[in-house]
Order: structure tokens, then sequence, then C-alpha cells
């Protein structure tokens, strides 16, 4: 490995700047990571005990219902339905869905006055505003590159590099027994940066940016995009293995198999419409886009696909990351037709917050989603961000929510009377374990519930 001395002798000053940060950020990454190991020794054991009691009755559950090995795994609708009994016999089912949005948004502009009255950036949630807790917290680190803090992957000395994220904390306990233990997908995640550690917010990346891509990882079947919208056809092997066990399943769940197949029906063509779209108006919009894609309707169709792959017992554990720190996505149905990041720093305010409002869209549609399909009590659904006010890239008031109907959380709306941060995005997230009633002994205990429970 080269000197920094060479690297500065041999390379442009801006590229040897670059090269030089990502080895500091590999360095405290190591660090941090050797620290939290220490830290967290306790938490992992307990994890590990509760994950093995779990997977042994999980088995054993498979085994008395006299379904084999291979039939499961031949089927990931069966996986599902074994999973979802299994959870609903241990007791309340418990699912989790983190939704980032890039740059926060602008002071005064997000927090609703009630449930009737949403702010300028929050008017998208006022068709799900009842469960819906608005609060604004402390970014704690200013600038780019380190987004992954979002979801609380920051130590109590501010480090942010090397700490799992919190939806990769809650897959190790939750995803034990389901077919996937996490999904982590993405809308234009990956545009205008190269798609690595300092793009991607979680920990469990890499992210999957593309609906079809998600949809035939996520339910085992290649899609014919375009040539084939029946679910009977792409779900041969699906329905084979159900057909052979069919007796073994309960009238319920072969109901919920029927639903399971009408959602994923809609979800094929809902793909099949985004990809017969028309080409973006090249004049206004990036050359990025050549799927006739834009991050509003591509985010809407990864939540599709997400809810019903919780709805099918898939997973229990989901991250949809709405572009990356530097905001490169553009504006479609809006009148400034720029990227996000120039309308923090390049044109009016009013700009700015348009486009927060647009991207907006995606988690009021993906609330929406999970309360029409009755799992919004039993899923807690954070809505996080990177940054306070991104004009500035400042941390205070960065506005983060919460929709849930589990009874761990306070019950129904709440805003903050204060425009202020009551608290920081650290213990916002350490919150989340808490509202769900997973054990404490499993996570990091806040300083500050953020008045969420």
């Amino acid at each position: 490995m080269k000197d920094i001395r060479d690297i500065k002798k041999t390379l442009p000053g801006h590229k040897a700047d670059r090269i030089i940060r990502v080895r500091e950020r590999m360095s405290q990454a190591k660090a941090n990571w050797l620290g939290y190991q220490r830290e967290q020794e306790r938490a992992h054991e307990e994890k590990r005990q509760f994950v093995a009691r779990d997977r042994r009755n999980f088995l054993s559950m498979i085994a008395k219902a006299g379904i084999s090995m291979p039939v499961l795994r031949a089927s990931s609708l069966l996986a599902g339905l074994m999973a979802t009994r299994h959870a609903m016999a241990a007791g309340p089912e418990l699912r989790v869905v983190y939704c980032y949005i890039n740059s926060g948004a602008r002071n005064d502009q997000w927090l609703p006055a009630s449930a009737s009255n949403m702010n300028n950036v929050s008017q998208p949630y006022a068709g799900v505003a009842s469960v819906c807790r608005f609060r604004q917290v402390d970014a704690l680190i200013e600038g780019h590159g380190a987004a992954a803090h979002a979801l609380g992957g920051i130590n109590n000395s501010g480090g942010a590099y090397g700490i799992p994220t919190y939806d990769q904390r809650i897959a190790e306990v939750l995803g034990g027994t389901t077919p996937i233990p996490y999904i982590y997908a993405g809308s234009d995640a990956g545009l205008g940066v190269d798609a690595g550690p300092n793009t991607m917010v979680s920990t469990t990346g890499p992210f999957i940016d593309s609906p079809a891509a998600l949809y035939e990882k996520v339910f085992n079947s290649k899609i014919e995009v375009g040539t084939d919208t029946t679910y009977e056809s792409a779900f041969a092997a699906q329905y084979e293995a159900i057909t052979s066990i069919k007796s073994k399943l309960s009238s319920e769940e072969l109901i919920r198999l029927e639903e399971h197949e009408q959602a994923l029906m809609k979800i094929e063509e809902n793909i099949r419409k985004a990809s017969e779209a028309d080409q973006p108006d090249q004049a206004s919009c990036s050359a990025t886009y050549t799927d006739g894609n834009n991050i509003v309707d591509k985010g809407k169709a990864q939540a599709d696909i997400i809810v019903a792959a919780m709805k099918c017992g898939l997973t229990k554990v989901a991250t949809l990351q709405l572009g990356n720190h530097q905001g490169a996505w553009r504006g479609h149905d809006t009148a400034y037709q720029g990227d996000a990041h120039n309308s923090c720093h390049s044109s009016g305010p009013e700009t700015n917050d348009e486009m927060m409002r647009y991207i907006h869209q995606v988690p009021a549609y993906f609330i929406k989603r999970l309360m029409d399909e009755g799992l919004i009590n039993t899923t807690a659904f954070v809505q996080t961000t990177c940054m306070g006010n991104g004009r500035n890239h400042s941390t205070p008031c960065a506005p983060v929510m919460v929709a849930s109907g589990l009874p761990g959380f306070s019950r129904g709306f709440s805003s903050q009377a204060n425009n202020s941060s009551v608290g920081n995005i650290r213990d916002f997230n350490r919150t989340i374990p808490m509202g769900m009633g997973l054990s404490g002994g499993m996570f990091d205990a806040p300083s500050n519930t953020i008045n969420l429970l």
C-alpha cells in the first residue's frame, strides 16, 4: 500500500485527497467495529440465544406439519406461510421498514400543526397522518459521506464508519426464520456517485435499485417484463410445491395464499407499465434514466414489492433508500426540473421545499399500502434522513417520523409544539426496538426516547 506522501506526489490534488479520506475512513471503520464488538458482547450473546431458540421452535413446527425441507426450499411463498404461522404462535408479529430520504428539509417546513393541517414538506402525509409521529432531531454529523448514521450507524463518540445500522441489528433478531432475513431496496440510490460504503445508508448492502430485479429476487422467479403478465406462469414452480402439501395448510392460510396471488399480479402489472413508459424529456432529465422510471414511481413500485413480501411472510425487515447523500435525483412532475442537490444550493428555498415535498410522496404511499394490507398494527415504519437543513448541511432539526399501530409506541398522530431538536438521530434509532417490544438487552438503550413511546 502506497505511503500518503507517495499518493500526493503521483496523483492530482483532488484525487489524492479523495484516496486519503477513504483510507482515513477505513481506519476509523476498523477501530469503530472493534469497539462496537467489545461494547456489544453481552447483547450479541443475548441475540444469539434468542435466534437459536426461535430457529429450533420453527424447525420443530415444520416437522410437526409434515412438510419436508426440500419442498419448503422450493417455494418462497410456502416458506413465508410457515414463517407467518410460526410468528403467530410465538407472539405478536413484528416488522420494521426504514425509509431514507437525503438532505432533510428547510427549517419550519416539516412539523405539521395537527393531523388535518400538514406543513409544506409534510403535505403528502395528510391521508395517513393518523398513524404518524412527526419529530425533529439533531443529525449529529454535518455534510456528506456518512449517511449510514441516519439508520443508527453511529457510536456514542460520534463515529459513523464500521458501526452496523439498526435495520441490520433488528434483522439479526427477526430474520432467522424468514426466507429473506432483510430486503435492501433503492430508488436512484446509486445515481451520480459510485455505489459503495459512502453511498449506502444500510450496512445490509448492497441495495437493489431495480423493481424487476427485486421482484425476481424476492419471489424466486424470473419475470418476462412486458411479455408475460400472468402470475401462474411466472410461479409454476411455486404452485407445484404448494399443491403437493395443500392438505397441510389451514383454510386461512389458503385464503392468504390467494390474496398474495392478487397482490403479486398487481405488482407485475405496475412493473410492466413502468418498463413501457415514455422516455423522459432529455432537456430536463438526467440521461441516467434509461428505463422510463423516476425516483417516485420506482420508489412506489419497490414499496409494493416489500409490502407484498411482508404480507407473504417472506421478510420482516426492509430498507428503502430514496436517492443518496448527494441528492442527484431529479423532479419530474415538479415545476423545478433540476436535481435535488442544486435545489439546496443554487435555487430558491421554495424550490427546495417543492423537491422535498415531491420525494415524501413515496413514504406516504408506503404507509398507505401498509394500512390497506392490515400490516400497520404490526409494523414500525421509520422515515429518516442524514441532515437537518440540506441548504446549509446543518445537523439541527432533521425531519424524522415513525408510523405504526404497535402498542409500544404512543397512540395516533403527534407532532412537536416547538420547532427545535427534541433529541438526536442516535437516540431516535435506539428507540425503535423499544417501541417494537424487542428485548432491551439486545440493543443500546436511548438516553431520550423522543416522546415516541
